[in-house]
């Protein structure tokens, strides 16, 4: 059975954008990056990868050191082998998967879907990385979806390092970060115009059917998102987002930080080893609203505050919801614009994104 974070820690920060801050963390590729050409590596453009790379810094993986990667063109790193699938699964990996026999797979995924490099359009289609003594960075730049479309392209940023590079903040050893993000689906997962079907996944499986931690999984447009394990979720979340994180400790994934919205961070702190159980999750419907938001719980877990909060950790409005299995929160009132629902309970504290727009 696949183990449910059990953890959740999360509060609210703001922060300034400087030069190596997670508000700029986007590093555009330049002369001293290696761009992976398709013309000396053809089977890159569709479901390649590129490797054995040998990586000249101690990268931790869940407490072992590892020193050989492997590029996917589909938006992902593995360590041990290529891994050139184009299906992406739910986190933790327990049955085995294309193009590989066991469930042993070390994956990392900034965006692993079916990425496809062949399709004509200008300064797009690009992936490029650099190795330095201490990181490895690489990027996906304006990359179209199976079956050669351009019509949107999504741009998406790995970081590994040794765990002292100041290209990751906070002492993490590995981030994620995007730029526009405007598909979720090829073509062959049943995606109609780049959304639907067997949507993206984003994060990492350690490769023992325990070890994991997944940021979410996304199937469509939009800013929803209600956390690394419910519904799936809007790819636009991910506009202008930096996640980074911790893998370098044997028995925990210390936590992710995501920041977006002008540099606003939610840090969550998700522990392991993970314990059986259903965490706190909720729905936001509709979501954008305008006049009002349902807030709606599952599980067995009820939450015992719900607050709203404006994108500067002011707390807008404090409700205790009684028995049944949803709150409404009345927007009527407030400016168009970001917040943040949270909700408090004995399983933990979870927050998702709230859009307030104007009635039409």
């Amino acid at each position: 059975m696949p183990h449910i974070l059990n953890t959740w820690i999360l509060w609210f920060l703001v922060t300034s954008a400087t030069a190596q801050s997670p508000c700029s963390c986007w590093i555009e590729p330049d002369t001293s990056y290696t761009y992976i050409n398709p013309d000396s590596l053809p089977s890159f453009v569709d479901d390649g990868s590129l490797g054995p790379l040998i990586l000249p810094f101690q990268f931790l993986f869940f407490g072992q050191p590892q020193d050989t990667v492997f590029i996917n063109s589909n938006g992902s790193l593995t360590l041990h082998h290529p891994f050139p699938n184009f299906m992406p699964t739910d986190f933790p990996i327990t049955a085995p998967v294309s193009f590989l026999s066991d469930t042993t797979l070390a994956i990392i995924a900034p965006f692993w879907a079916d990425v496809d490099l062949a399709g004509t359009c200008s300064s797009c289609n690009e992936v490029f990385y650099k190795l330095t003594a201490s990181a490895l960075v690489v990027n996906w730049r304006r990359v179209g979806y199976y079956n050669l479309h351009t019509d949107k392209l999504n741009s998406f940023q790995l970081i590994i390092t040794d765990g002292s590079d100041p290209l990751v903040p906070s002492g993490a050893n590995m981030s994620f970060c995007y730029g526009e993000m405007r598909w979720t689906t090829g073509d062959v997962l049943d995606g109609q115009n780049g959304f639907g079907g067997v949507g993206a996944t984003v994060g990492i499986n350690k490769g023992d059917q325990v070890g994991y931690l997944q940021v979410g999984r996304f199937d469509h447009a939009g800013i929803d998102y209600d956390g690394p394990n419910g519904a799936m979720d809007g790819v636009d979340h991910l506009d202008s987002t930096h996640v980074y994180f911790n893998v370098a400790d044997t028995a925990s994934v210390p936590g992710f930080t995501m920041v977006s919205f002008g540099c606003d961070t939610i840090w969550q702190d998700i522990a392991l080893p993970l314990k059986e159980e259903v965490a706190l999750t909720f729905l936001l419907f509709p979501n954008p609203a305008s006049d009002h938001v349902l807030v709606n719980w599952s599980g067995t877990g009820r939450p015992d505050l719900v607050q709203l909060l404006s994108m500067d950790d002011r707390i807008v409005r404090t409700m205790h919801p009684s028995a049944g299995q949803q709150a409404t929160i009345s927007l009527s009132d407030l400016p168009a614009g970001a917040y943040l629902v949270r909700a408090i309970g004995d399983l933990g504290i979870t927050m998702a994104r709230l859009l307030k727009v104007d009635p039409h």
